[in-house]
């Protein structure tokens, strides 16, 4: 069965190929990729307890990938499929200076037409990661919601 198209995907073709390709055509700095596997083998609580949800198509049948690198980032949960990814925000991310660097980051990964959820480490549950998800499942989804915090 073909990848499910995002609802509200573009239609232009060289942009429907670049979201395709996104992250299996770049190029990963290896120190980025082996931060990534570091992160992947020392999650924090909240990323655990995710993971642990989302893992083996565990939430709404959807396959997300941990500490997927893009473009010198790191994103901690990244869906394909939906071309969206959750980001678990701890209490670093109330700082102003990480909240500037946070909505530069959120652009740089909405220019390759990825989707940013965010939720707040203490809200990490199935029904709160259901409840961020699954707007994108339905038709009339556009639009970024980068916004979205999962409060």
């Amino acid at each position: 069965m073909p990848p499910r198209e995002p609802p509200g995907a573009p239609q232009d073709p060289a942009n429907e190929r670049r979201r395709r390709a996104v992250t299996r055509s770049q190029r990963i700095d290896p120190r980025k990729l082996e931060a990534a596997r570091e992160r992947r083998s020392n999650p924090t609580a909240s990323e655990k307890l995710a993971w642990s949800i989302v893992r083996d198509r565990g939430l709404l049948g959807l396959k997300f990938r941990r500490e997927q690198p893009l473009d010198g980032f790191s994103l901690d949960l990244f869906c394909a499929e939906l071309h969206a990814c959750i980001e678990i925000d701890g209490g670093v991310h109330d700082d102003p200076v990480q909240a500037e660097y946070d909505a530069e980051r959120a652009r740089v990964i909405e220019r390759n037409a990825i989707r940013v959820l965010r939720i707040a480490a203490d809200r990490v549950s199935r029904a709160a990661l259901q409840a961020l998800v699954r707007p994108l499942l339905e038709p009339n989804a556009t639009g970024t919601n980068s916004e979205s915090r999962g409060e």
